[in-house]
């Protein structure tokens, strides 16, 4: 991890920090409790270096909903930027989902014919075999 990305990473952690500390919530057992889980989380993303899951966090506690759906924001511009957090979830998570389905695993995982599957494979592995072969020969011909 570079040093940019070391303290982007501290910085998000702060922030995210400054907002669910469970200290913040101790009037409220509700909110004590998804301030608990929140830290949790937010400690796991923070040792995983996960810089994507810290901006996720923040960006739930800006729109409103880290503390669940009870409570949502009451204007529109804090409304807005919830549809625009959960707008930017979703084509990241369709994004994951088209590139999981191209994965040669998903394939297979779909494909209940598994002896046509390895047949397929097989020959895949032929064809390439026979290509490197064919590589390998012309390169000891070459001077």
């Amino acid at each position: 991890m570079s040093q940019e990305e070391t303290q982007t990473l501290r910085e998000l952690f702060k922030k995210v920090v400054r907002k669910i500390h469970p200290d913040r919530y101790v009037n409220d057992p509700e909110k004590l409790a998804s301030a608990n889980r929140l830290m949790a989380q937010a400690l796991e993303a923070y040792k995983a270096q996960d810089i994507q899951r810290l901006q996720e966090l923040l960006d739930q506690l800006a729109s409103g909903l880290a503390f669940g759906l009870d409570s949502l924001p009451d204007n529109i511009e804090q409304l807005q930027q919830l549809i625009e957090t959960l707008t930017r979830r979703r084509d990241e998570l369709i994004l994951k989902l088209r590139q999981l389905q191209q994965e040669e695993t998903y394939f297979a995982a779909q494909n209940p014919d598994w002896e046509a599957f390895f047949a397929a494979e097989a020959v895949k592995l032929e064809q390439q075999l026979s290509q490197l072969k064919a590589q390998a020969r012309r390169d000891n011909n070459t001077p």
